[in-house]
């Protein structure tokens, strides 16, 4: 259930980078898609461990994660142009 720290770290490094360089949507899309798949990854590969199982909930709790990340690197990078702290390219 803690993943999702991971990937809300990794989607404000995302949304930052996808509004700062006027990303398409079409990679947002892709951005989001491609977490989902690091996370059902990472899962699938706990079931070679020892005393470890795959669990549908640490998935969806990644995706929260990858999504919540984005949505506020977004809005904090947004707020950051408004207020003319980082130029536009």
């Amino acid at each position: 259930m803690n993943k999702w720290i991971l990937f809300l770290g990794m989607g404000l490094l995302s949304g930052f980078y996808l509004l700062a360089t006027h990303q398409p949507w079409q990679r947002w899309v892709g951005f989001i898609l491609g977490f989902m798949g690091v996370v059902f990854v990472a899962e699938v590969g706990q079931l070679q461990i020892p005393n470890r199982h795959f669990d549908w909930g640490d998935i969806a709790w990644g995706s929260i994660g990858a999504l919540a990340g984005i949505t506020l690197g977004t809005v904090g990078t947004w707020f950051l142009i408004r207020l003319r702290l980082i130029p536009l390219p």
